[in-house]
């Protein structure tokens, strides 16, 4: 894993086409702008891996 270290306004570019750059810093999360092609699909991570049964169930308990 690559950890870096960005202050509000800089970024980092992976690969050729997607920019990713600071855009606030709170004492508890960060808000992040992410420029990609639109035919790069995203993901948030913590439901990437959920099961169908699993989702349900959240949304159930909310």
């Amino acid at each position: 894993m690559l950890e870096l270290t960005r202050q509000v306004n800089e970024g980092l570019v992976i690969g050729e086409d997607i920019h990713v750059t600071v855009l606030d810093i709170r004492a508890d999360h960060v808000r992040l702008a992410i420029s990609s092609p639109n035919d790069q699909p995203s993901y948030w991570e913590e439901t990437l891996f959920w099961e169908p049964a699993e989702a349900t169930r959240e949304m159930q308990l909310n």
